[in-house]
């Protein structure tokens, strides 16, 4: 049987994450399924998951890339070491480009958690 990769959410504080205050702050219960579906996949492939799934954004950060309806949803993830993903920022994307705010907000919460 092969391992299935743990995934993590950023916290702000121990017990507080913004990333399930995200998911759970969604408008439907189908919108919050599909999401944890897609995070499902993601601990069960990793990075083999591949594309139109994920992308690599920037050096160590990744997005996993949900779809429901006619929305698009973006959790920012990176690599804390073997078989070990953690969500650091989520948003509802509704332009071509990720807001910089957006993606500044990714990479200091993933240099946080990587300790740089």
């Amino acid at each position: 049987m092969i391992e299935n990769w743990s995934i993590d959410y950023y916290e702000t504080e121990p017990g507080k994450s913004p990333i399930v205050d995200f998911i759970d702050g969604l408008p439907t219960a189908k919108a919050r399924a599909k999401i944890y579906r897609s995070l499902d996949l993601l601990a069960e492939y990793g990075f083999d998951l591949g594309k139109p799934h994920i992308k690599k954004i920037s050096g160590k950060l990744w997005e996993l890339r949900v779809v429901f309806a006619s929305n698009q949803y973006r959790l920012f993830f990176t690599q804390m070491g073997e078989k070990r993903l953690k969500i650091v920022h989520a948003i509802h994307k509704k332009t071509q480009r990720i807001r910089k705010r957006d993606l500044d907000l990714a990479l200091n919460r993933m240099k946080h958690c990587l300790g740089g």
